[in-house]
Protein backbone atom coordinates (compact mmCIF):
# COMPACT_ATOMS: atom_id res chain seq x y z
CA UNK A 1 0.00 0.00 0.00
CA UNK A 2 1.40 3.40 -0.87
CA UNK A 3 1.58 6.15 1.73
CA UNK A 4 0.14 8.77 -0.61
CA UNK A 5 -3.55 7.79 -0.24
CA UNK A 6 -3.15 7.37 3.53
CA UNK A 7 -1.68 10.83 4.02
CA UNK A 8 -4.30 12.29 1.64
CA UNK A 9 -7.02 10.72 3.77
CA UNK A 10 -5.58 11.87 7.03
CA UNK A 11 -5.40 15.38 5.65
CA UNK A 12 -9.02 15.20 4.47
CA UNK A 13 -10.24 14.22 7.91
CA UNK A 14 -8.99 17.46 9.38
CA UNK A 15 -6.59 15.60 11.64
CA UNK A 16 -2.95 16.42 12.02
CA UNK A 17 -1.16 13.22 12.96
CA UNK A 18 2.36 13.13 14.30
CA UNK A 19 4.05 9.92 13.26
CA UNK A 20 5.81 8.48 16.29
CA UNK A 21 6.81 5.07 14.99
CA UNK A 22 5.71 2.16 12.84
CA UNK A 23 5.97 -1.61 12.57
CA UNK A 24 5.30 -3.92 9.64
CA UNK A 25 4.35 -7.58 9.96
CA UNK A 26 4.13 -9.87 6.91
CA UNK A 27 2.05 -13.01 6.57
CA UNK A 28 1.39 -15.58 3.89
CA UNK A 29 -2.14 -15.02 2.63
CA UNK A 30 -4.53 -15.64 -0.20
CA UNK A 31 -6.96 -13.10 -1.58
CA UNK A 32 -10.13 -12.84 0.47
CA UNK A 33 -13.33 -14.16 -1.16
CA UNK A 34 -15.29 -11.55 -3.10
CA UNK A 35 -18.43 -12.11 -0.99
CA UNK A 36 -16.47 -11.47 2.20
CA UNK A 37 -15.07 -8.22 0.77
CA UNK A 38 -18.56 -7.12 -0.31
CA UNK A 39 -19.92 -7.86 3.18
CA UNK A 40 -17.12 -5.85 4.83
CA UNK A 41 -17.71 -2.96 2.40
CA UNK A 42 -21.44 -2.89 3.10
CA UNK A 43 -20.91 -3.06 6.86
CA UNK A 44 -18.12 -0.44 6.91
CA UNK A 45 -20.01 2.02 4.71
CA UNK A 46 -23.04 1.77 7.02
CA UNK A 47 -21.00 1.95 10.24
CA UNK A 48 -17.20 2.18 10.22
CA UNK A 49 -16.68 0.87 13.77
CA UNK A 50 -14.80 -2.30 12.82
CA UNK A 51 -11.67 -3.58 14.52
CA UNK A 52 -8.69 -5.44 13.12
CA UNK A 53 -10.08 -8.62 14.70
CA UNK A 54 -13.44 -8.09 12.95
CA UNK A 55 -11.69 -7.70 9.60
CA UNK A 56 -9.37 -10.70 10.01
CA UNK A 57 -12.31 -12.83 11.11
CA UNK A 58 -14.19 -11.82 7.93
CA UNK A 59 -11.35 -11.66 5.39
CA UNK A 60 -8.65 -13.98 6.76
CA UNK A 61 -5.05 -13.11 7.56
CA UNK A 62 -3.70 -10.15 5.55
CA UNK A 63 -0.49 -10.31 3.53
CA UNK A 64 0.93 -7.55 5.72
CA UNK A 65 0.02 -5.34 8.66
CA UNK A 66 1.76 -2.01 9.12
CA UNK A 67 1.29 -0.27 12.46
CA UNK A 68 1.93 3.40 13.21
CA UNK A 69 1.64 5.22 16.50
CA UNK A 70 0.21 8.71 16.18
CA UNK A 71 -0.45 11.61 18.49
CA UNK A 72 -4.14 12.15 19.13
CA UNK A 73 -5.18 15.47 17.56
CA UNK A 74 -7.46 16.37 20.48
CA UNK A 75 -5.52 15.11 23.51
CA UNK A 76 -1.85 16.12 23.68
CA UNK A 77 -0.99 13.31 26.10
CA UNK A 78 -2.67 10.50 24.17
CA UNK A 79 -1.08 8.23 21.59
CA UNK A 80 -3.34 6.31 19.21
CA UNK A 81 -2.60 3.61 16.63
CA UNK A 82 -3.20 3.33 12.90
CA UNK A 83 -3.15 -0.17 11.38
CA UNK A 84 -2.90 -0.77 7.63
CA UNK A 85 -3.99 -4.24 6.51
CA UNK A 86 -2.94 -5.30 3.00
CA UNK A 87 -4.52 -8.11 0.99
CA UNK A 88 -4.23 -8.94 -2.70
CA UNK A 89 -6.17 -6.11 -4.39
CA UNK A 90 -7.50 -4.73 -1.09
CA UNK A 91 -6.11 -2.35 1.54
CA UNK A 92 -7.77 -1.24 4.76
CA UNK A 93 -6.74 1.34 7.36
CA UNK A 94 -8.04 1.38 10.92
CA UNK A 95 -7.65 4.25 13.39
CA UNK A 96 -7.61 2.93 16.95
CA UNK A 97 -8.39 5.54 19.58
CA UNK A 98 -6.71 4.65 22.87
CA UNK A 99 -9.16 6.36 25.26
CA UNK A 100 -12.02 5.77 25.02
CA UNK A 101 -11.03 2.63 23.13
CA UNK A 102 -12.68 2.35 19.73
CA UNK A 103 -11.64 1.31 16.23
CA UNK A 104 -12.69 3.12 13.07
CA UNK A 105 -12.16 1.63 9.61
CA UNK A 106 -11.52 4.92 7.83
CA UNK A 107 -10.01 3.87 4.49
CA UNK A 108 -10.81 1.03 2.11
CA UNK A 109 -9.06 0.69 -1.24
CA UNK A 110 -9.81 -1.80 -4.03
CA UNK A 111 -7.29 -2.30 -6.83
CA UNK A 112 -8.51 -5.66 -8.17
CA UNK A 113 -11.32 -6.37 -10.61
CA UNK A 114 -12.20 -9.37 -8.44
CA UNK A 115 -14.18 -7.14 -6.09
CA UNK A 116 -17.16 -4.87 -6.72
CA UNK A 117 -18.52 -1.85 -4.94
CA UNK A 118 -22.01 -2.09 -3.42
CA UNK A 119 -23.23 -0.28 -6.55
CA UNK A 120 -21.61 -2.86 -8.83
CA UNK A 121 -18.56 -0.86 -9.96
CA UNK A 122 -15.26 -2.74 -10.29
CA UNK A 123 -11.68 -2.02 -11.31
CA UNK A 124 -11.30 -2.29 -15.08
CA UNK A 125 -14.73 -0.90 -16.01
CA UNK A 126 -14.94 2.08 -18.37
CA UNK A 127 -15.60 5.50 -16.84
CA UNK A 128 -18.94 5.65 -18.67
CA UNK A 129 -20.16 2.73 -16.50
CA UNK A 130 -19.26 4.76 -13.41
CA UNK A 131 -21.15 7.82 -14.66
CA UNK A 132 -24.16 5.70 -15.70
CA UNK A 133 -24.29 3.97 -12.33
CA UNK A 134 -23.28 6.70 -9.88
CA UNK A 135 -24.18 9.86 -11.81
CA UNK A 136 -22.07 12.98 -11.92
CA UNK A 137 -19.40 13.22 -9.23
CA UNK A 138 -19.27 15.95 -6.62
CA UNK A 139 -15.73 16.76 -7.75
CA UNK A 140 -14.05 15.78 -11.00
CA UNK A 141 -10.32 15.90 -11.70
CA UNK A 142 -8.60 14.62 -14.83
CA UNK A 143 -8.12 11.12 -13.43
CA UNK A 144 -10.37 11.06 -10.37
CA UNK A 145 -14.08 11.28 -9.56
CA UNK A 146 -15.06 12.09 -5.98
CA UNK A 147 -18.54 11.24 -4.73
CA UNK A 148 -18.74 13.13 -1.45
CA UNK A 149 -20.69 11.87 1.50
CA UNK A 150 -22.88 14.00 3.73
CA UNK A 151 -23.05 14.90 7.42
CA UNK A 152 -25.48 12.03 7.91
CA UNK A 153 -23.33 9.64 5.86
CA UNK A 154 -19.67 10.82 6.10
CA UNK A 155 -18.16 8.39 3.57
CA UNK A 156 -16.61 9.61 0.32
CA UNK A 157 -16.03 7.36 -2.67
CA UNK A 158 -13.05 8.22 -4.87
CA UNK A 159 -12.90 6.53 -8.27
CA UNK A 160 -9.44 6.72 -9.86
CA UNK A 161 -9.13 6.34 -13.62
CA UNK A 162 -6.31 5.29 -15.91
CA UNK A 163 -6.91 5.43 -19.67
CA UNK A 164 -10.63 6.09 -19.02
CA UNK A 165 -10.99 2.88 -16.98
CA UNK A 166 -11.40 2.40 -13.23
CA UNK A 167 -7.99 1.68 -11.69
CA UNK A 168 -8.93 2.06 -8.03
CA UNK A 169 -11.95 2.50 -5.78
CA UNK A 170 -11.39 4.09 -2.37
CA UNK A 171 -13.80 4.87 0.45
CA UNK A 172 -12.81 7.48 3.04
CA UNK A 173 -14.65 7.93 6.31
CA UNK A 174 -14.55 11.36 7.92
CA UNK A 175 -14.55 11.36 11.70
CA UNK A 176 -13.69 13.63 14.57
Amino acid sequence: MSNRPTFYLLGCMGLTLLLLGFTTLSFSSTAPPAKAVQAVLATAIASPFLSEDDLVRSLGEPEAIRTETVANAYDDGQTDTVRHLTYDGLSLSIYEVADPHKSILYHIELTSGSYTSPEGIRVGQPKQDVLSTLGNPTLRAADRYVYAGSDAHPVDLVVSLTNDRVSQLAWMVHFE
